[in-house]
């Protein structure tokens, strides 16, 4: 009876991950009505009634319209891109509208582009302000937008550490991706950055960004003075994560030219850019 009950929990905890996350539709060959009311009902996405019609209405594929096809879904998955307009009230350092760009990867969707960035940089480096995106202080709810020459917003600078968040983490409460992009974002944690930088594919800075996560550098701010550095060197990405490092320090992702794939602790007056996973 116990080794029953085992099988039947795992069971289920496998198909809660296979719910939340199922792999994508193939993206061309055989694909039928059953095939696909089954895979929106594994997303957890209602399919309505049983007709491609009104699956679609129960769908992200609103732009499509009548005569509904069955190719309209190839390739349809969880990850897809959608826009969101991004408010001061929730730590925005502007209000901005900003289309994201997402992808299935490590089972797992994430953005394309930094947090608050127009779009993602065309290379490995990020050398203007709607490319870079905004930057965060470890466990604070304001980002900062940074032109090249001032900070927005232009208020005193705060140096000193945070890292009081539940187990010594970023507090759910201050999330800038729960803020801002809502719809079950979050940032991602030190293990889920750690699986990506012990692949082969995100050894340095141009493998990282050959990756569907289009990984690039786009600078920090100083912890000490709120300074731009780095924006326009391809030397190094850092990104935080939600996890931190025990007393004062939170873990950060980086990865560069010279710099090997890897997690580490940082000062949490540093303001990093974000990346949002779900």
């Amino acid at each position: 009876m116990k080794n029953i009950l085992i099988i039947l929990f795992l069971i289920l905890q496998l198909s809660t991950v296979r719910a939340q996350y199922p792999n994508p539709l193939p993206s061309s060959g055989p694909l039928d009505v059953q095939t696909i009311y089954n895979w929106m009902q594994a997303a957890g996405e209602n399919p309505g009634s049983y007709s491609i019609s009104g699956m679609n209405s129960k769908s992200h594929l609103l732009d499509k319209t009548a005569p509904y096809s069955l190719s309209d879904w190839y390739g349809y998955s969880n990850c897809y891109s959608f826009t969101v307009t991004h408010m001061i009230t929730d730590g925005a350092p502007e209000q901005k509208t900003v289309t994201y760009g997402s992808v299935l990867y490590n089972n797992q969707c994430w953005i394309t582009q930094n947090l608050g960035a127009t779009n993602a940089a065309p290379s490995s480096s990020a050398y203007d302000e709607p490319t870079s995106g905004w930057y965060w202080q470890f466990n604070r709810k304001q980002g900062y937008k940074h032109n090249g020459l001032t900070r927005t917003p232009a208020t005193a600078w705060i140096n000193t550490l945070d890292n009081t968040g539940p187990g010594y983490g970023w507090a759910p409460s201050k999330d800038p991706c729960a803020l801002l992009l809502k719809s079950g974002w979050r940032l991602p944690t030190m293990t889920e950055w750690q699986v990506l930088s012990q692949s082969t594919a995100w050894q340095y800075i141009d493998a990282a960004f050959n990756t569907p996560l289009r990984i690039y550098t786009a600078g920090k701010l100083a912890g000490l003075t709120g300074t731009l550095l780095n924006r326009n060197s391809p030397y190094i990405a850092f990104f935080w994560s939600s996890t931190g490092y025990p007393t004062t320090y939170g873990y950060q992702y980086s990865v560069g030219t010279a710099v090997y794939s890897a997690m580490s602790g940082s000062n949490t007056a540093d303001a990093y850019p974000l990346r949002c996973v779900k």
